[in-house]
């Protein structure tokens, strides 16, 4: 049975058993998913300070898991300290905004992402760039909530989603939207049932990718 850590760079543990029990439901019946938690840091990470706390946090967390695994899904919107897993580790390693921009590529021209805040607009746009996405790149939306409160209130969250994918989609020729945040995560399927367009969840995205991988056999070459 493939085992996945999925690895939140957050050190809030009940959004890790959230996203634990997200990833579990989209799993496969013969794949495990464990979760684990940033030691140290940010309870929602925001800025570029917290940014580097957290790739030290999920480093650290990795090395302290007392378990085997066969992949990692680092579960932080940011992908913070992916490359560096890659440089250390034998397993496939996907950052979950990696995981769904991988996908958007496939099933769409023009992706769309909105946040929880404009704070982190400069750190996603860095690294949806890097992901090759510079040519895909159709529009940033914010929705005026932070992190913790699109956790907390997830309705309200999916309506203000809505609105702004809505206007979003109506200025722009995007027919893929990613909600970017840990916090959002799970909310994609309320938001498929209103929208016109596909929404992609780069957790259940980086769960589907890693199964493939490993089916496929595919080793890290990066370390």
């Amino acid at each position: 049975m493939p085992r996945i850590l999925l690895v939140n760079g957050n050190t809030n543990q009940v959004l890790t058993e959230h996203m634990t029990i997200v990833a579990r439901a989209y799993a496969l019946a013969d794949t495990e998913v464990v979760g684990t938690t940033a030691g140290f840091g940010a309870s929602f990470v925001v800025s570029r300070a917290d940014e580097v706390v957290a790739a030290h946090a999920v480093l650290d967390a990795v090395d302290r898991y007392d378990g085997p695994f066969d992949a990692v899904l680092v579960a932080i919107s940011l992908d913070c300290a992916v490359p560096a897993l890659r440089e250390r580790l034998e397993v496939p390693v996907l950052g979950m905004t990696e995981a769904a921009c991988r996908v958007a590529k496939m099933v769409g021209t023009q992706v769309g992402f909105v946040t929880a805040g404009s704070a982190s607009l400069g750190q996603y746009q860095e690294r949806i760039e890097a992901y090759g996405m510079r040519y895909r790149l159709g529009a940033f939306r914010s929705v005026d909530l932070s992190a913790q409160d699109a956790y907390a209130h997830p309705a309200q969250t999916v309506d203000l989603i809505n609105a702004v994918v809505d206007d979003l989609v109506r200025e722009t020729d995007c027919d893929v939207v990613v909600p970017l945040g840990a916090a959002f995560t799970g909310l994609h399927r309320a938001l498929q049932e209103r929208l016109n367009v596909s929404v992609l969840d780069g957790l259940t995205c980086g769960v589907s990718l890693l199964e493939s991988m490993l089916r496929l056999n595919v080793s890290n070459t990066h370390h």
